[in-house]
C-alpha cells in the first residue's frame, strides 16, 4: 500500500433466497479513481449457496468474463489485482440460494485519479541505516 493509497471497506449482506436471476446490487462509490486492487473475504457457511460478482459499466471484472459468471467460495480469501480507471459504476452483485442470510467481505484499495494525475510516486525506503 502506497501513501495515497485508500482503503474502502464494504461488508455486504445477502438475504436467503436470493436468485441469480435477481441478484441483491450493492453499488461502490468511491469516486473517480484507479482500483488498484480489491481483497475479498468469504466466511464459513456459505457452501457453495452464494456467488459474488463485480460489474463495472456493464463488464464483469470480478470474476473477468464474458457472460457474467459467478465467484462462488466458502471459507476463502481471494486478493483481486485489477489496475483499472473507475468512477460511480461499480456494482457488488450478490445471490444466495440458502435458508439462511450471509455476508461477504470486501476491501477496495484504490487511488484517486487526482493523486494519479498529478504524477505522485510511492514513498520508498532506499535503505535504514
Amino acid at each position: 500500500m502506497t501513501i495515497e493509497q485508500r482503503v474502502g471497506v464494504l461488508n455486504a449482506t445477502v438475504g436467503r433466497n436470493v436468485p441469480a436471476t435477481s441478484p441483491t446490487s450493492y453499488t461502490v462509490s468511491l469516486g473517480d479513481v484507479m482500483l488498484d486492487k480489491i481483497d475479498i473475504r468469504i466466511p464459513p457457511g456459505h457452501n457453495g449457496t452464494t456467488g459474488l460478482r463485480i460489474v463495472f459499466n456493464g463488464s464483469y471484472i470480478v470474476p473477468w468474463s464474458q457472460g457474467g459468471d459467478w465467484l462462488i467460495m466458502n471459507d476463502e480469501a481471494l486478493e483481486v489485482l485489477v489496475g483499472t480507471e473507475v468512477d460511480t459504476h461499480l456494482t457488488l452483485q450478490l445471490y444466495n440460494t440458502d435458508v439462511y442470510s450471509h455476508t461477504a467481505y470486501l476491501r477496495f484499495f484504490y487511488t484517486p485519479m487526482t493523486l494519479v494525475n498529478a504524477g505522485n510516486t510511492p514513498l520508498q525506503i532506499v535503505s535504514v541505516a
